[in-house]
């Protein structure tokens, strides 16, 4: 739960809408993996089969249990359900098919009987990760799992939360070690926050062999938050493990709602272009009684058929659109996040860089008035460079990014070291978040070697980008 210490493109131009680990074994059919057996794809024909340079290339080899299943999986959307007790079959089909969540999420009371309940529903996309204590035992009734043997959709466990002591994560690590006993091929997450105590422990958290996957929580949309984001995704990167992250979807009662449109989009993306591979909202909802904490998405809690708020219809489109930049995310491993201020020096981030990331021909972005930009890059399976930008204004920003306005932001190229013959110098291939397809992207020519494109993003919004070669776009 919230402590109370913590209070304190849609598309692309006129598109624009708005590793290693302790195992390589992998969960078993239990967690649904929804990518097809090698076995099942069909043969290519001398007429469609594409050449060995449109290939993709083949996964690196020691991932980890947490990589092996994230990169086989749809990237993983939820939004936590806190003590509400079972849903109807009505209220599971819309959570589904009209939030567009894809795994149903549960605070450590979940087990048995809330997941037993989401399951009854039958949908064909049921998945789920359930909180349970510390000590691996579910909060409903002291039994370790709820004294439930795993349903199909399983995906696994955040064992606690939280931990403030060395002597809290021990606790959980035995924890981990009693849910590893009984369900072996459940995937074990740990989840910190932002505080100091977090901070000393996040790198032992990475690296113990029973966590599988790092997850992280800080509530601002402040510059605050890429501080913790960039510490989870070193920490990750280094332990050769996937990170997820929680994002805002609730208020405390005394202060009220201020999340707008422009704070999800941009609480939604920060995540992406720090390479994070798994979301979930806090709250989807929670019980009606909570003294401090009151969902985003409903006027009320304690009711999944309640009347809904405009931020829920929000959050179901960024779901969607965060669902199909996940194809392709899953796939690349992050290689660096640089920040553009035009006013500013953050305090623990890293101003941009030509080749920042060994990304070999952004040359310069260039944003108009005050306004800052995120910028991440990528590589796939065959070392091909992606970039991903993010406008960085939203509504409850800081200063210089409070604002809703959409920006238009300029990237400039120089392609005199391209050894590829088959890089095209006159555009680029970019993911629409609207469509799920890969679409062009114009470049201007400058000079011989050098071009230049406008990208013009709403607020919060991101772009992802490779250049067009005979690779294809990494995607599952």
């Amino acid at each position: 739960m919230v402590p109370a210490a913590m209070r304190a493109m849609t598309s692309v131009l006129t598109l624009l809408a708005a590793c290693g680990g302790d195992s390589t074994s992998t969960p078993s059919d239990a967690s649904r993996t929804d990518a097809p057996l090698a076995s099942d794809a069909p043969a290519d024909t001398a007429a469609d089969a594409p050449s060995d340079a449109m290939l993709s290339c083949a996964a690196p080899s020691g991932l980890g249990r947490g990589l092996t299943w994230v990169r086989a999986n749809p990237m993983m959307i939820s939004g936590l359900s806190v003590a509400m007790g079972a849903p109807s079959t009505a209220a599971t089909n819309e959570y589904f098919d009209a939030f567009h969540a894809n795994t149903v999420h549960t605070w450590e009371s979940g087990l048995p009987a809330e997941i037993a309940g989401w399951n009854a529903a039958a949908h064909a996309g049921f998945r789920y990760v359930s909180w349970v204590h510390f000590d691996g035992t579910s909060v409903a009734n002291n039994m370790v799992l709820g004294g439930a043997q795993p349903v199909p959709g399983r995906i696994g466990y955040q064992i606690g939360d939280e931990p403030l002591s060395q002597a809290a994560f021990d606790t959980m690590v035995t924890g981990a070690g009693v849910v590893k006993a009984a369900d072996p091929d459940g995937l074990r997450i740990i989840n910190l926050n932002d505080s100091s105590a977090a901070n000393a422990l996040r790198t032992q958290a990475a690296n113990h062999a029973d966590f599988d996957i790092l997850s992280y929580d800080h509530y601002t949309y402040g510059t605050g938050a890429h501080e913790g984001l960039a510490s989870t995704r070193a920490a990750a990167l280094a332990a050769g493990k996937p990170y997820w992250r929680y994002m805002q979807a609730f208020y405390y009662k005394d202060e009220g709602p201020d999340s707008a449109e422009s704070d999800l989009r941009w609480d939604a993306f920060v995540g992406a272009v720090y390479g994070f591979t798994g979301y979930t909202w806090f709250v989807y909802s929670i019980e009606a009684n909570n003294a401090d904490v009151a969902p985003l998405l409903y006027t009320t809690g304690g009711n999944f058929g309640g009347t809904k708020t405009s931020q829920w219809s929000v959050a179901a489109a960024l779901n969607e659109q965060l669902a199909r930049l996940g194809k392709a995310l899953v796939r690349l491993r992050s290689t660096d996040v640089r920040y553009v201020a035009k006013i500013l020096n953050l305090s623990g981030l890293s101003a941009w860089a030509a080749g920042a990331g060994g990304e070999p021909f952004l040359k310069t972005v260039t944003l108009p008035g005050s306004a800052d930009a995120l910028v991440g890059t990528f590589r796939d399976d065959c070392d091909e460079p992606y970039v991903m930008v993010q406008n960085q204004a939203h509504a409850n920003g800081d200063y210089p990014n409070n604002s809703s306005s959409e920006k238009t932001i300029t990237l400039t190229f120089d392609f005199a070291s391209a050894t590829d013959p088959s890089l095209d110098r006159s555009v680029l291939e970019s993911l629409d978040l609207a469509s799920g397809a890969i679409v062009a992207i114009p470049l201007t020519s400058t000079g011989a070697t050098t071009a230049k494109v406008d990208l013009t993003l709403p607020a919060g919004g991101v772009v992802l980008f490779k250049y067009k070669t005979a690779r294809v776009f990494a995607s599952q």
